[in-house]
């Protein structure tokens, strides 16, 4: 009995090691709320990286325990998300920095 309990506790914490969760979503422009193409998505740990498409949207594969997003793209402050659902909008706010010299 006891080996079977163990059994149980072992094979269902396996299970939740390997569980993937499937995002998908649309990345936009903050003020304009055009799609942004070629933004790069990524888990925080880095274990998945998905760009987005033309149409601003993505999808992304990532492990049960990883579940903070990190979104980025040229131009944009990067933004930082908790996975809370299956389909996620993000909208990025453009970054105030810029290059003062070109070499």
């Amino acid at each position: 009995m006891k080996q079977l309990l163990l059994f149980c506790l072992f094979s269902f914490a396996l299970i939740n090691c390997f569980s993937q969760t499937t995002v998908t979503g649309k990345i936009t422009d903050e003020k304009t709320g055009a799609a942004i193409s070629g933004a790069t998505i990524k888990t925080k740990q880095g274990r998945a990286v998905a760009v987005s498409g033309t149409d601003g949207s993505f999808t992304l594969n990532i492990p049960g325990t990883q579940k903070t997003l990190i979104i980025s793209f040229v131009g944009y402050s990067d933004k930082e998300v908790e996975v809370s659902k299956n389909f996620m909008n993000i909208s990025l706010s453009q970054s105030s920095k810029s290059l003062s010299e070109v070499v």
